[in-house]
């Protein structure tokens, strides 16, 4: 009773719940327990003082070693870990610790397991009023919110209940020994002292080597103690409707049980329902855990027999109390708002861990969590959005006709953006699906596939030789199939799948450059000149737009009023993202580069610019520093107008202005059709 002491104070001032109860608990008890009668048995003198010293060290050293991993898990975040566990699994262990709460109530009242001896006289009188009074006080609580409720109806219960004992013996003394005889209280119990210090002698007799030895049953109190914590801390979540830093509560309780190691005490965490009961009865501060503690106090050091005579139905009742709203929010609440198979789940874990045990039923309910989400994960598409090469344009910025081309022939490129974690069966769908584009291709005209991996985690080894068998039905069938957008340890588990391979494997760091590559593979294939593909230069635009205004060299020289034509090498940066932007650039033969650099720091390329495009527009019309840098790719020549220059025709040669304005908003809306295109949904 030390230990729960010490290990209540320290959780009640460092826990983040206000209402925080924390006790040693039965389970880990019960596991030292065994372990104890383990070492009387291996003992050659099972009641000597060394067999003593030997187990209080060895729940000394667990407790201690509990408390340090759970600090140590604390500290290293590992806390998060709780919020992987699928709700349902939350609830059953709820509805399974409201069953527990229930039978325990039984059992201080009756002293024994469920049977047909609870249907006699005597044993109805003992368990029928308790049960009685957890109703009462359940329909009570969820009836009214008033948080004296709760305290009025046990106090008025206590003095029905003593009233009613006095009159019908002749007087309070009379009655207590009656009750006391007849089972009603909590009595007798020791009169003795319950602290018991051990002395620094005993604790020098400890048979160390047992001690070691009893190191797995000590991992085992560790795992279930942290298991019962994170689950009694994310139900207290759902019962307070609060969120709470769980790794914060890992460091409280790890300190908790260094603390009470000192004195023998067996591992401690939060007790859900002594906190729940905390919260319903209306307590919002610490005063609740340290009241839990005076009364331990008090019992440890005046003895036990202060509390004889507390009525067994109200204790037991008050179990019952709590085990019934467990159960009322998850089985009746639950039917509700859970989806049939999430409630099924929670019945499940229920009989579980009222037949086999707490960490039993943990158990099952996560096996079989993770069961249900694999089955419904495979029902999820893999393929998040398709399209063909005619529905997106790269970040090239190709000239009028010839991007007509390319969008022309653009079903001969089908990309697949994937989505996900992909293990075998979803892969195997996707391989699947495929295989009808690749058996008809005909119809579609595919010569290569594209399969972007930016939304994909992950793939599994199964899924891997899905991506070899699609590798090889398409070199089969003479088309081409890439990879875009992989992270490193997709793109490391891709190569090695496909490593024997005839061909390298077609890897592209985003999809704009796999676009791209196969645009200049169309290119290749034809005769850009003679097709009439190439871009007009600035100067024979601005000659065939003022053909009926002047001479060429009379446009030249109009131009070269408000224009000035420089010549750049390639590597040159014309614009730095955020700087001011003095000018509005023409490319007449060269290209650019527009790119900016992201918060991890590489380098992206947003737009790639040619001859007959513009640059540097936004910031001279809307006065803004320039949203990307410009780097130039390839020798260029470029004019350059400033703000001032554009007022300044707009002024003296509107004509000229018109030309200018209409250029500019050409390349502005293919950008934005660009824009929309790298934008998809």
């Amino acid at each position: 009773m030390l230990g729960s002491l010490i290990s209540g104070l320290v959780a009640t001032y460092a826990s983040g719940f206000s209402i925080s109860v924390s006790i040693p608990q039965d389970v880990p008890a019960a596991i030292l327990a065994i372990m104890a009668a383990t070492i009387a048995n291996e003992s050659a003198q099972p009641a000597s003082i060394e067999t003593f010293a030997t187990v209080v060290v060895v729940m000394a050293v667990s407790t201690f070693l509990t408390g340090t991993l759970l600090w140590l898990f604390g500290h290293y975040n590992l806390g998060r870990l709780v919020r992987f566990l699928p709700y349902p699994v939350v609830g059953g262990f709820m509805a399974g610790t409201g069953w527990l709460l229930i039978t325990g109530g039984f059992g201080v009242v009756t002293e024994g397991a469920f049977s047909p001896a609870l249907l006699l006289t005597e044993s109805l009188l003992q368990w029928v009023p308790a049960i009685l009074f957890a109703i009462v006080l359940l329909a009570a609580t969820r009836r009214y919110s008033n948080p004296l409720l709760s305290p009025l109806i046990i106090v008025a219960t206590l003095f029905l209940f003593y009233l009613t004992l006095a009159l019908a013996n002749g007087g309070m003394a009379n009655g207590l020994e009656k009750a006391l005889g007849s089972g009603w209280l909590l009595g007798p119990l020791p009169d003795a002292e319950l602290w018991q210090p051990v002395t620094r002698e005993a604790l020098q007799n400890a048979n160390w080597v047992q001690v070691f030895s009893s190191s797995g049953t000590m991992i085992t109190i560790f795992v279930i103690s942290v298991v019962s914590l994170m689950l009694n801390a994310s139900g207290l979540e759902i019962v307070t409707n609060s969120d709470v830093d769980l790794n914060r509560e890992l460091k409280c309780i790890g300190c908790a049980n260094m603390a009470s190691s000192v004195v023998g005490s067996s591992a401690s965490f939060q007790m859900l329902s002594l906190s729940s009961l905390m919260h319903r009865l209306g307590s919002k501060t610490r005063l609740a855990g340290v009241t839990v503690a005076v009364i331990i106090a008090i019992t440890l050091f005046l003895g036990a027999d202060i509390l004889s005579n507390f009525p067994k139905m109200i204790a037991a009742g008050f179990l019952i109390f709590m085990g019934l709203g467990f159960l009322f929010e998850w089985i009746y609440d639950g039917w509700f708002k859970l989806s049939r198979t999430d409630y099924l789940l929670v019945w499940l874990i229920l009989g579980t861990i009222a037949t086999q045990g707490i960490l039993e039923g943990v158990i099952v309910g996560v096996l079989v969590a993770v069961v249900l989400f694999v089955i419904a994960y495979t029902r999820t598409n893999v393929v998040r959005k398709s399209f063909t090469r005619d529905n997106y344009q790269g970040y090239t910025l190709h000239p009028p006709r010839l991007e007509k081309y390319l969008q022309e022939r653009g079903n001969g490129l089908y990309v697949l953006e994937l989505q996900g974690f992909i293990f075998f069966g979803m892969a195997h769908q996707l391989l699947e699906q495929l295989k009808v584009r690749i058996n008809d291709r005909s119809r579609y005209g595919i010569c290569t596939i594209l399969l972007d991996f930016h939304l994909v985690t992950g793939i599994d080894s199964s899924a891997s030789y899905s991506f070899l068998r699609l590798y090889q039905i398409t070199r089969q069938a003479g088309i081409t199939v890439g990879f875009s957008n992989a992270n490193q340890r997709v793109r490391g588990n891709l190569c090695r799948s496909l490593s024997d391979s005839n061909n390298d494997v077609l890897m592209f760091d985003d999809l704009d450059q796999a676009v791209t590559w196969f645009d200049n593979r169309a290119i290749e294939a034809i005769d850009v000149q003679q097709q009439n593909f190439t871009a007009i230069p600035l100067l024979s635009h601005f000659q065939t737009e003022l053909s009926q205004s002047g001479t060429n060299e009379q446009i030249s020289q109009r131009l070269q009023r408000f224009m000035k034509l420089e010549k750049y090498k390639s590597g040159a940066v014309l614009l730095q993202e955020n700087d001011p932007v003095d000018y509005i650039y023409f490319i007449e033969p060269g290209q650019v580069i527009v790119q900016t650099v992201l918060a991890d720091g590489i380098i992206k390329t947003l737009r790639v610019q040619g001859a007959g495009t513009v640059f540097g527009e936004i910031g001279i019309y809307n006065s803004a520093t320039a949203t990307a840098t410009v780097v130039v790719s390839a020798d260029a020549h470029l004019y350059s107008m400033s703000a001032d220059s554009l007022r300044q025709m707009d002024a003296k040669d509107p004509e000229l202005a018109v030309v200018v304005h209409r250029l500019i908003a050409t390349t502005l809306g293919r950008k934005l059709t660009q824009a929309n295109s790298a934008r998809r949904d």
